[in-house]
């Protein structure tokens, strides 16, 4: 197992969730900055360089799918695994999302171990 501290992006204006999801990480393992907006979280994501993103579908300012775009362009997000985390269910959304460069979609709500398992394996997906 890599002893390297995996890092974590997390944008999602749900102060509540960001939060729990913030320190359940941080309890198993990773390092964790948080986001409410997205330019905040493209801003971070160029200094962080975070091994994945969290990112909600609906946030301040540009939506998520259009975050996920920019992270895409970046290159120091641009081959950063992106899960959409988000309570909209569409199928629609779900296509858009991989469109856009996502790898993964969950959708809230959503259980913690649930959720570190996807994290995980898009992790290991990625090395």
């Amino acid at each position: 197992m890599n002893t390297r501290e995996r890092k974590l992006l997390i944008i999602d204006d749900d102060i509540v969730i960001t939060r729990m999801v913030q320190h359940f990480f941080e309890n198993n393992g990773f390092a964790v900055v948080t986001c409410h907006r997205a330019q905040d979280g493209i801003n971070k994501a160029k200094e962080f360089q975070p091994d994945l993103i969290l990112l909600d579908l609906e946030i301040p300012e540009i939506s998520g799918h259009e975050a996920a775009l920019i992270f895409r362009m970046l290159p120091q997000t641009k081959n950063t695994p992106i899960m959409m985390v988000t309570g909209r269910a569409r199928d629609s959304d779900r296509k858009k999302s991989f469109h856009m460069g996502v790898d993964a979609y969950i959708t809230k709500p959503f259980q913690l171990d649930s959720l570190l398992a996807k994290v995980n394996s898009l992790l290991q997906t990625a090395r």
